[in-house]
This record gives C-alpha cells, sequence and structure tokens, in this order.
C-alpha cells in the first residue's frame, strides 16, 4: 500500500482511505490529521536559551524569544568583558528567533552574550574550543 499527501494549509483534515487487503476484503479508514498553523508561538516572556552546540567551533545558535515588537541588542564579549561582536541592534518581531555567530575570526575560549531588549537583559556564558 502507497499513497502521497499534498501539501495541507493549517487546520484539521480528514482523509478517507480505501485499502485492498489481501483476502479480498475491501477496508475503509479515516484518519483526522492536524497541522499546526502557529509554527512560530509567541511566548508571553522574554527568554534568552543557552547557545547551541556549546562548546562550539567555529559557529553557535543563540535563540531567543519576544513577547512584543522590541528593539534587541545583542552582544558577545570576551573573558576580559571587552565587546567582540555584536549580532543584533535593531528592532525585531514578538516570537522565537535564531541569531547564528561565527567565531572564526576568535581565539579559543570563554564568551559571553547578552541580550538587552526593552527592560530585559540576561547574559550567558558560551565556550569556543578549537
Amino acid at each position: 500500500l502507497a499513497f502521497a499527501e499534498g501539501d495541507e494549509s493549517g487546520g484539521v483534515h480528514n482523509h478517507l482511505y480505501t485499502m485492498a487487503l489481501l483476502n479480498d476484503v475491501i477496508e475503509k479508514t479515516t484518519s483526522t490529521v492536524g497541522v499546526d498553523d502557529n509554527l512560530n508561538p509567541i511566548l508571553k516572556e522574554f527568554a534568552l536559551y543557552q547557545n547551541y552546540p556549546n562548546p562550539f567551533n567555529p559557529s553557535t545558535d543563540i535563540k531567543f524569544n519576544l513577547p512584543e515588537v522590541s528593539t534587541v541588542k545583542l552582544d558577545v564579549f570576551n573573558i576580559s568583558g571587552e565587546r567582540v561582536a555584536t549580532l543584533l541592534n535593531k528592532q525585531e518581531n514578538a516570537g522565537l528567533h535564531t541569531v547564528k555567530f561565527d567565531a572564526s575570526n576568535l581565539a579559543s575560549g570563554t564568551y559571553f552574550f547578552r541580550i538587552i531588549a526593552g527592560e530585559y537583559q540576561k547574559t550567558m556564558k558560551m565556550i569556543l574550543l578549537r
């Protein structure tokens, strides 16, 4: 038995399948399939998540959530507190965001990434391991 489905829009869809069995008995089966309308859920809180992978070489993803449209500044600092990169400094829509950090030009070591969005501020540690 083989069949292919087409692209479905969001919502719930019912499908009726007719299958011929080996002993010539025909069986009908109905299945209900739900498709998520909202693939980028908007959480109700600001959040900064641990980068992945960590340790990393040479790039990593940094994810954060915004509950509302916000001006976001995302910086990376070395162990001495010197800013080595500004990844974002602009207005972003509400929702889950991912920023890729490429550290190809940096030495191995411990780095910190900090987000400031409105009144929300958080700093986390990451390790570049070559």
